[in-house]
């Protein structure tokens, strides 16, 4: 690592610079901030977006006319006409998400804490280990 005794002909002392140890001058004061604005008031994350997005309202048209319904509702019923007029990814879609929707009740989970996929898992992969056959001789 190279030495440096002075900076813009201002003499600095003797230090090290290097990976993780810069300038003495370019080092953060402290007791102050490295970030003193903060985060930007109006930058929100994608979470956030994704809500705001999914709660507005829309206009939707149906048999009996019109009515206002949010993204996600409009979302869901056209999610569910394709899967009533015989469109499987539609279905498993409807499926799934019904599937993941539902709370997890006590009853669902077994003495040691496994809900029903859970026990799934385990049986399969007790299922696919090699049987081991002990010699008795």
């Amino acid at each position: 690592m190279a030495k440096r005794s002075t900076r813009g002909g201002r003499s600095c002392g003797d230090y090290e610079v290097g990976y993780g140890k810069p300038p003495a001058a370019t080092r953060f004061q402290k007791g102050q901030s490295g970030n003193p604005r903060g985060r930007a008031k109006d930058s929100r994350d994608v979470s956030t977006v994704l809500n705001e997005i999914l709660k507005r309202k829309v206009t939707l048209r149906t048999a009996s006319g019109t009515r206002q319904v949010t993204y996600l509702e409009a979302v869901l019923i056209r999610a569910a006409d394709s899967a009533g007029k015989g469109d499987l990814r539609a279905l498993k879609f409807l499926l799934d998400l019904k599937q993941r929707s539902e709370p997890v009740t006590a009853e669902s989970i077994d003495a040691h804490g496994h809900d029903p996929d859970d026990r799934a898992i385990i049986a399969d992969y007790i299922a696919r280990q090699p049987i081991e056959v002990e010699d008795e001789s």
